[in-house]
């Protein structure tokens, strides 16, 4: 809880260093991979019964680590607990580090798509972080409310990265193993609609989780591994 009250002001100080956006290259990064960003919004709108599921899986992300953390505590895997506490701190770290470097305003601002575009859906985050973003850049917001910082984090996707270590959460019982990744794959496909990522986005978040749970777990079996030294007598 601490280190949430830390990152979401640090994500609009790294913001708030008004980096060229990367929009443009994550577009054609997207274009790269055969993926067209406002086709899929098309598609999505085209089939509004499916967004419900799509969107209902993105806002769960907060209950969903809540439930995380609960499963492997109440269960006794304390390792496999820490092992998700750092993953979550470190993709949180290494997404604020590189938004700084490449931000981005997301999809619907940046094709400059308004509600006419998707009349059939309600995106969960389409236009909402903007404000936010736009004014931390160009200084005119400088006041940080914690009740109402938005997500305004894009490349790469921590709500993607999130889904991808909540998964790995989900798996260590069998009884949440299926279910959880099903809610997961719904989290990462709702994405680039709800939350006005780029396929770009949701790779490289997706590639952060994996190696946040691998570093994480390495280093905690080494520390668990490295043998205490002897407390020896003080001699003359």
């Amino acid at each position: 809880m601490l280190f949430t009250m830390i990152a979401g002001p640090l994500s609009y100080l790294a913001a708030s260093l008004d980096r060229p956006l990367q929009d443009a290259r994550l577009v054609h990064a997207d274009r790269l991979m055969g993926f067209d960003w406002r086709a899929y919004l098309a598609w999505i709108n085209a089939h509004p019964a499916l967004h419900g599921p799509l969107r209902l899986a993105y806002d769960t992300l907060l209950p969903q680590l809540a439930a995380a953390i609960l499963l492997l505590g109440l269960t006794g895997r304390r390792h496999q607990l820490r092992i998700l506490v750092w993953s979550v701190i470190a993709s949180a770290v290494v997404s604020i580090a590189v938004s700084a470097i490449w931000p981005a305003v997301g999809g619907y601002a940046h094709f400059n798509l308004h509600a006419a575009a998707y009349s059939g859906i309600q995106p969960s985050d389409a236009w909402t972080h903007v404000p936010d973003f736009l004014g931390v850049r160009d200084g005119t917001l400088r006041t940080l409310a914690l009740d109402r910082m938005q997500g305004i984090i894009a490349f790469p996707s921590f709500h993607a990265a999130l889904g991808i270590i909540f998964a790995w959460a989900y798996w260590q019982s069998p009884w949440t193993r299926w279910p959880g990744l099903a809610i997961e794959a719904a989290l990462l496909l709702s994405t680039p609609v709800d939350g006005a990522h780029y396929l770009s986005d949701v790779v490289a978040g997706c590639l952060l989780a994996f190696a946040s749970i691998g570093i994480a777990e390495r280093a905690l079996l080494t520390g668990r591994s490295r043998p205490t030294a002897a407390l020896a007598p003080a001699t003359r």
